[in-house]
């Protein structure tokens, strides 16, 4: 499944906020009046131009209890409750972690705070290489924290290490590739 990231739109929001999670879920309920550009908003479409989810980066990718860390993004997101649990949320998660990834060039890491009982979320988190470095507890909820640099590689297919979010395969970890001018 491919995923395109982009601008959110006003009426993204608007449809955000009539999104409805069931159960646990419900943490992530929100009204969109604050899914903007400005805010580090991203839209999600589906191959076929639906829009499917959104993500967002920086101060709005953090739950109570995170604190700003000079080199390490905050990233948030949301998929459709109706497209929930169907295996789609590995490829969901690296079209946005790509997006960051060139949208802010000076992060080293990333951060995700994920809900305790969201065990899917968290699952595609760890086969993204992202590690739990801490517990969280809100007002909101108990959240595992959960880390990882930039690039990080994994074993491909052929025994090499591949960065999920370049997807170059150098037989070891990837640096961070910088270009200059």
């Amino acid at each position: 499944m491919e995923y395109r990231v982009r601008e959110i739109r006003p009426e993204d929001a608007a449809e955000i906020g009539r999104w409805r999670y069931p159960g646990f879920y419900s943490t992530y309920d929100f009204d969109g009046e604050t899914a903007t550009s400005a805010a580090g908003f991203v839209a999600v479409d589906d191959a076929d131009g639906t829009f499917v989810g959104y993500g967002c980066f920086g101060a709005e990718g953090r739950v109570p209890g995170q604190d700003e860390d000079p080199g390490v993004l905050d990233v948030g997101a949301g998929l459709h409750p109706e497209r929930m649990h169907r295996g789609r949320g590995q490829h969901f998660a690296l079209a946005l972690l790509s997006a960051a990834r060139q949208r802010h060039p000076e992060a080293r890491e990333f951060r995700v705070a994920i809900l305790d009982t969201n065990i899917p979320s968290q699952r595609v988190c760890l086969r993204l290489g992202f590690r739990p470095t801490r517990e969280l507890v809100n007002r909101n909820g108990r959240f595992i924290e959960f880390r990882r640099s930039v690039h990080v590689s994994r074993v491909s297919s052929a025994g090499g290490a591949v960065c999920p979010v370049c997807r170059v395969d150098r037989g070891e970890a990837v640096a961070s590739p910088r270009t200059s001018g």
